[in-house]
C-alpha cells in the first residue's frame, strides 16, 4: 500500500493484528514490541506530513497498547539471605562493587553504563545518566536511560561506596600498568584496559558467581526484582521503592502487589542492613 493511501483504520488494524498473531510464527507480539513498531511508523508518517507528502498523519491518533505487567512470584526472586550469600561470593570478583549495585536493583544497562564521572565518592552518590546496551544482538552502544524516571541520583550504601573506592584505586593501577593515563569517563564496569564490559559478558559472570554460591537459578533481571521484593517486604513504601529503581509507582505496586513508605537511604539499607530499624 502506498503511503498516500494509508488511513488510521489501516494502522489500527495493523496494531490489532500484531497483538493477535503478529509474529512470523503466527504468535501474538508483546505490547512493548508493538508500541516500538508503532512509534517507528509514527516517525515516518509525521515526517511525511511535515514534508507535504501526505495531507494528514494517519498514525497520529492511534493508541499504543498498554503494557501488561508480569506478576513476580517467589520462584522468580531470591530471599534476602540468598542475596547476601551472592554478595559474599561476589566479593572475590574484580567487579564486586558493580555486582553490589546490581544487588541493590540497578539495571544491567545502568551499571554497565556508569562512568566514574557519575560517581561522587565524597558525597557517596551515584547518578544514572546513560545506559550501555546491546544493539541487534551483536553491537553495543551508549544510550539514554530507559525512561525519564530512570535518570536519577541515589545515595550509595556504605558497602557500595567502600567497594567503589577500592575498584577505582585498582583500575588506576591497571591503567598505569598498561601505559595508559587515567580518565574519569572510564566505565566503572570495565576490564583491566578500561574497555567497557559487554552486558552479555556481565550476565555470564553473574551466573558463574551464582553457580559457585550454589544459589537457585534466576535471571540477572530478576536480581533487580529481588531488590524490589526485599525492600517492599522490609516495609519501605512503594513510592520510595519505585523512585530508587526508576519505576513508575503504579508498575511497582501492580507487579508486586504490596504498598509501603520511607526514604531512599532506608530503602538501600533494607538490602543488607538491619531492617528492624527501617520501619
Amino acid at each position: 500500500m502506498k503511503l498516500q493511501a494509508l488511513r488510521q483504520a489501516h494502522v489500527d488494524e495493523w496494531v490489532s493484528t500484531m497483538l493477535e498473531a503478529g509474529s512470523m510464527k503466527g504468535k501474538p507480539l508483546v505490547p512493548a514490541t508493538v508500541r516500538l513498531a508503532l512509534v517507528m511508523l509514527q516517525q515516518v508518517t509525521e515526517y511525511a506530513t511535515r514534508r507535504g507528502l501526505i495531507a494528514r498523519d494517519p498514525a497520529e491518533y492511534v493508541e499504543a497498547p498498554r503494557q501488561r505487567p508480569t506478576k513476580v512470584t517467589p520462584a522468580d526472586v531470591w530471599t534476602k539471605e540468598q542475596v547476601q550469600t551472592f554478595a559474599a561470593k561476589a566479593s572475590a570478583h574484580r567487579l564486586h562493587a558493580v555486582y553490589l549495585m546490581s544487588c541493590y536493583g540497578l539495571r544491567r544497562s545502568e551499571v554497565c553504563g556508569l562512568r566514574w564521572t557519575d560517581i561522587d565518592l565524597t558525597r557517596s552518590t551515584l547518578s544514572v545518566e546513560q545506559s550501555y546496551v546491546e544493539v541487534e544482538g551483536k553491537d553495543h552502544a551508549v544510550d539514554e536511560p530507559k525512561t525519564e524516571r530512570s535518570r536519577r541520583t541515589l545515595p550509595m550504601p556504605d558497602d557500595v561506596a567502600t567497594a567503589l573506592r577500592e575498584l577505582k584505586t585498582r583500575q588506576k593501577r591497571e591503567k598505569l600498568a598498561v601505559g595508559q593515563s587515567w580518565d574519569e569517563i572510564t566505565h566503572v564496569c570495565s576490564d583491566e584496559t578500561g574497555k567497557p564490559v559487554l552486558p552479555r559478558t556481565y550476565t555470564g559472570w553473574f551466573h558463574r558467581i551464582r553457580i559457585t554460591a550454589k544459589l537457585p537459578r534466576i535471571t540477572l533481571r530478576n536480581l533487580r526484582h529481588t531488590s524490589v521484593s526485599v525492600m517492599l517486604h522490609a516495609g519501605i513504601p512503594a513510592s520510595t521503592v519505585a523512585a530508587w529503581h526508576g519505576h513508575d509507582v503504579r508498575m511497582t505496586t501492580g507487579v508486586y502487589n504490596r504498598v509501603y513508605d520511607e526514604g531512599l537511604s532506608a530503602a538501600a539499607s533494607a538490602m543488607f542492613g538491619d531492617t528492624e530499624n527501617t520501619v
